[in-house]
């Protein structure tokens, strides 16, 4: 059975890999030609967002562990089952702040924590479901992280101290860009957390 957030997932991820497929060498030219030809029309994730919002018997960007539970009888263990989000945030912002000092983020309505709740939720649903690859990981909390810039830039957070329009701006240039696209340094930020996330959730 097939549940909406891995149908979600499925193209996502494959749009990742037709992008990978450009940027590797010694790819044949006949091959990279045909993957561009394949993105030329991919839906974006604006275009799968809205999807998932007037299908979400189909397409769903993500599903809590209960209701996955309930939909596959899914043997999740109890404390998978009921992973408190807000423990991981705190265990993304601590791995950030060790890394690269940025002070720790109160929990609330502000950026920092915002994003690293949703950066939270991204990443626990991989890994609890198997995965532990750090670049896959580390794109899914990309993808977490847009999710708060881009509601930000649109101006749907309400926050204790509104974004600076400028910084507005240069949050949502990188959330447009897709975790392949990112310069090196971004996604070194996205494995500081889901190396710490990966650890915490599964001692490895």
């Amino acid at each position: 059975m097939t549940l909406p957030d891995e149908r979600y997932r499925a193209v996502v991820q494959t749009q990742r890999f037709l992008l990978r497929i450009l940027t590797t060498p010694r790819v044949p030219k006949a091959v990279k030609d045909e993957a561009r030809y394949c993105l030329r029309h991919y839906p974006s994730n604006w275009d799968m967002q809205r999807a998932a919002e007037g299908s979400p018997d189909v397409f769903q960007e993500r599903m809590d562990d209960l209701h996955k539970f309930l939909l596959k009888g899914s043997e999740m263990k109890a404390k998978e089952l009921f992973e408190n989000i807000e423990e991981l945030a705190a265990v993304s912002d601590e791995a950030l702040d060790n890394a690269y000092h940025y002070g720790r983020s109160t929990p609330g309505a502000n950026f920092g924590w915002l994003a690293n709740i949703e950066s939270a939720k991204a990443a626990s649903n991989l890994i609890n479901s198997g995965e532990t690859n750090i670049e896959v990981i580390a794109d899914a909390i990309h993808d977490g992280w847009n999710i708060t810039a881009m509601k930000d830039y649109n101006g749907e957070l309400k926050l204790d101290t509104p974004t600076p329009q400028e910084k507005k701006e240069k949050r949502a240039a990188l959330a447009r860009q897709s975790y392949a696209q990112l310069p090196e340094v971004e996604k070194e930020k996205d494995r500081v957390v889901a190396r710490a996330l990966l650890k915490f959730i599964k001692g490895v």
